[in-house]
């Protein structure tokens, strides 16, 4: 399917008059231009040729050209706004695959004033290289993924090209092209082909590759956790899916309501997560065909790119929804080329967000629990005996537990009374870690602490030793 590249009709008229409404046409433009190299690249299997990154993401050729393309276009008209893109020449190695990104690049028209000059090597080199912009919180840049989901575009699945303005830190403007996305989302095997923007206090709009009618985006208005429908990534790196199906199960879970007779395949009660590649999640998520969008982290130390979240997350709140981060804090994109402040990604209707938000720090950030055990008898057990009885009752007995950190904590006690033990103190944390430990018993009474266990969990005893906590 072809697309057109004529200006936006009404309902966008009116926006013509309004701010940014320039920069908006540009990104427009050259987000179809980026989507047109990459239909071509896909339909000429130079797809095919991939590269392996530093970070062992895979990149293809139609991602340089795509990235060359889009912002050759946009320093065309704003040739002093630095731009921050995923992509650097230094990874073209080698003639051939330099060659191929050339002539890829050069392939794209302009429909509204006929043939682009060709661009040398060097011309498209550079303007790959562009895109090296540090980003922050001063002044405004653009940036740019230009084949964001790169694993789906070579699947021929969902991929998007993504560009956003950010102004001050703030993202102001929002583009996606989404080749494949279906029309309808009910129908997997309809047309396919659409294109999506948000501007600041604008609202969101989309429209089909095939034709100039943009229509006005809205959120789903889905209030009942039983009919929620979840949108996450195909790829298990890219999100926790086993905590998404966690939070999904205890959102729907405790929902007092009924879940809704279903009225179509594309929403019913208990369906699994929809699992899609790139910013088509924030799509399918801004026009309402899904209610919750969950990026969880894998990793501790993994932060998100701004590119990869910039144009989507304006587009869904420009529609209605909410996006923040997994502690419920707004998404800052003030600090350079990553999301450094934030961790992972939640967005949802407004009727769900407060549910879903709450659940999820339940789930990914529980209370820690610590815990003081007394054991009153005639002879205090040796450290390794502790050892020896914890290691077997938790380990052994509750393997599911999820303990960061349990210890052994001997308190010397001359004292008659066990509720105030004096303040001599002997090894204080005796690590579990290790059944070696050799540490002469304290006179009685004697405790431990066990810091993180469920509150659920109980260690018992066979022996007439008593346990208090």
């Amino acid at each position: 399917m072809g697309l057109t590249s004529s200006a936006p009709e009404d309902p966008l008229a009116e926006l013509a008059k309004k701010r940014l409404a320039k920069e908006r046409e540009v990104a427009i433009d050259a987000v179809i231009k980026g989507c047109q190299v990459a239909q071509i690249a896909a339909n000429t299997l130079i797809s095919a040729e991939t590269i392996t990154k530093k970070d062992n993401s895979p990149v293809t050729i139609a991602d340089f050209s795509v990235q060359a393309v889009v912002i050759n276009h946009i320093r065309k008209f704003f040739p002093d706004d630095p731009i921050v893109a995923e992509e650097k020449s230094k990874d073209l190695k080698g003639d051939d695959l330099r060659a191929k990104v050339v002539n890829l690049t050069n392939s794209v028209v302009n429909n509204r004033s006929g043939p682009e000059p060709k661009l040398s090597e060097e011309d498209v080199l550079k303007a790959i290289d562009s895109g090296g912009f540090e980003g922050g919180d001063k002044g405004r840049f653009w940036t740019l993924d230009p084949i964001d989901g790169t694993k789906g575009f070579l699947r021929a699945e969902q991929y998007a090209v993504c560009l956003a303005l950010i102004e001050a830190g703030k993202v102001v403007l929002g583009v996606l092209g989404c080749p494949n996305l279906p029309h309808d989302f009910k129908k997997s095997d309809g047309p396919k082909g659409s294109l999506f923007f948000a501007v600041q206090g604008q609202g969101a709009f989309t429209r089909e590759f095939s034709e100039d009618n943009w229509r006005k985006l809205s959120v789903s208005a889905t209030a009942n956790a039983q009919d929620a429908v979840l949108v996450e990534s195909v790829e298990a790196a890219h999100s926790s899916q086993d905590h998404s199906r966690r939070i999904l199960q205890t959102l729907r879970s405790s929902s007092s309501v009924p879940p809704a007779a279903p009225s179509s395949p594309s929403k019913s009660s208990g369906r699994p997560p929809v699992r899609i590649d790139s910013q088509c999640k924030y799509a399918v998520l801004a026009r309402g065909d899904a209610d919750i969008y969950l990026r969880l982290p894998t990793s501790a130390d993994y932060q998100e790119k701004i590119w990869d979240h910039a144009a989507g997350s304006l587009i869904v709140a420009e529609a209605g929804g909410l996006v923040v981060d997994t502690k419920g804090e707004e998404l800052d994109f003030s600090v350079g080329r990553t999301l450094a402040k934030n961790k992972g990604i939640v967005g949802t209707n407004r009727a769900l967000n407060q549910r879903v938000v709450g659940i999820v720090k339940e789930v990914l950030y529980p209370p820690e629990q610590s815990y003081r055990v007394t054991i009153r008898g005639k002879a205090a057990p040796s450290v390794d005996t502790l050892h020896s009885a914890i290691v077997s009752g938790l380990v052994h007995s509750y393997p599911a537990l999820d303990l960061d950190d349990v210890s052994v904590e001997l308190v010397s006690s001359t004292s008659q009374d066990p509720n105030h033990p004096s303040s001599t103190s002997l090894p204080p944390s005796v690590s579990l870690g290790s059944a070696t430990s050799a540490v002469a018993a304290p006179a009685p009474p004697s405790s431990f602490s066990v810091p993180n266990l469920a509150p659920r969990q109980t260690l018992h005893s066979s022996t007439s030793t008593t346990a208090s906590s």
